[in-house]
């Protein structure tokens, strides 16, 4: 529940961020990693299926609509509940793995072809019929 993460974004920041900024990239919001297949499975549907681009559109902002409420939520003072959780911080390892995260995403989001060609050859070799 949201109200469970109130003030995880003071105790965890950089999770926190994380979590943000995948959800957004999952929304296809630019310049983040997500992006880019959003954009191409856009340019597919646009030549006949207008709808179909309207209802990509509206999934994307519907998840970026959750995650904003999440960050809100992140951002909130925690409740007297969880309180006693306030002095725990994140682990070194967490950042560490996360900062490694954030550097491959970025660099597939401005290099996205090898990630497409690899998906290419696996619809091949599953015998998926190409567009």
């Amino acid at each position: 529940a949201f109200a469970d993460v109130g003030g995880a974004a003071r105790r965890q920041p950089v999770a926190t961020a994380a979590l943000i900024l995948g959800g957004l990239s999952l929304a296809g919001l630019p310049p983040l990693a997500g992006f880019a297949g959003r954009w191409a499975l856009l340019d597919f549907f646009v030549p006949e299926h207008t709808r179909w681009c309207w209802l990509i559109f509206l999934a994307g902002c519907g998840v970026a609509v959750g995650y904003l409420r999440g960050l809100r939520a992140t951002l909130a003072p925690a409740t007297v509940e969880h309180e006693d959780e306030q002095t725990q911080s994140e682990p070194v390892i967490t950042a560490v793995m996360i900062g490694a995260t954030l550097v491959l995403t970025t660099a597939l989001s401005f290099n996205p072809q090898p990630v497409f060609s690899l998906a290419g050859r696996i619809v091949a070799a599953l015998g998926l019929p190409l567009p």
